[in-house]
């Protein structure tokens, strides 16, 4: 399964810095984000909601997202770093939201509070151990709808110490919504060159990652 650190600590250290690290990254990168924003973006304007749970909202880039193109909404947003929660007071500096810290493990959460509860590139950095837990707290959560944004490969996986892949659409049903759908949000494949003594000159395609939209709603919708 390769080496695993502990996320939480990971995060709680790198959210120092993270707001500094995302100003400064790639082009590429910033066109995937992009990307990422606007199939999120176009997702959520198939739904109708009002309230909504940000899990894991860093800095509080979706929680802007959302409010910069859902002028009714009102949002409350979680996230274990006081850094990050930090930064997106300022980041987001919007009535409509509020923001705590804490881990959703953690919290007491009211049964069908939400329209929407959203977590983006969050579920991915939950070890298998605990991600039931935060899948099923974030059903309890919505009245309606959940999605989450992740890194997507063969479930199992591990990548980087601190990243894993789930198995989101049997994880929903295990929490008891109807899992609707995934959406693919793939890289360009990256190419490069390399030379050797042996080998010689070659051309090779670094492998595409990608992240996954995943949609569910209650199995009962909450009036």
């Amino acid at each position: 399964m390769g080496w695993v650190i502990n996320p939480e600590e990971y995060w709680l250290s790198r959210g120092k810095r993270y707001l500094h690290e995302f100003s400064k990254r790639s082009f590429s990168e910033k066109q995937y984000v992009q990307k990422q924003e606007q199939i999120l973006i176009k997702f959520l304007k198939t739904l109708n909601f009002e309230s909504v749970l940000d899990v894991g909202c860093g800095f509080g880039r979706i929680t802007k997202l959302i409010l910069e193109h859902f002028h009714g909404a009102k949002i409350q947003a979680i996230d274990l770093s006081p850094d990050q929660i930090k930064y997106a007071h300022k980041y987001v500096n919007d009535p409509r939201a509020s923001f705590f810290i804490g881990r959703i493990q953690d919290v007491a959460v009211p049964e069908g509070k939400y329209d929407l509860v959203v977590a983006v590139a969050v579920l991915m950095h939950i070890p298998f151990e605990e991600v039931g837990i935060v899948l099923k707290k974030m059903v309890k959560a919505s009245r309606k709808h959940v999605i989450n944004v992740d890194w997507y490969m063969a479930p199992g996986a591990v990548s980087g110490g601190y990243c894993f892949a789930h198995d989101y659409a049997s994880l929903y049903k295990d929490a008891g919504a109807q899992f609707d759908k995934m959406i693919p949000i793939p890289r360009k494949p990256v190419y490069g060159v390399s030379f050797g003594l042996d080998s010689g000159f070659r051309i090779f395609k670094k492998k595409e990652e990608m992240q996954c939209l995943w949609h569910a709603t209650r199995k009962k919708v909450l009036q």
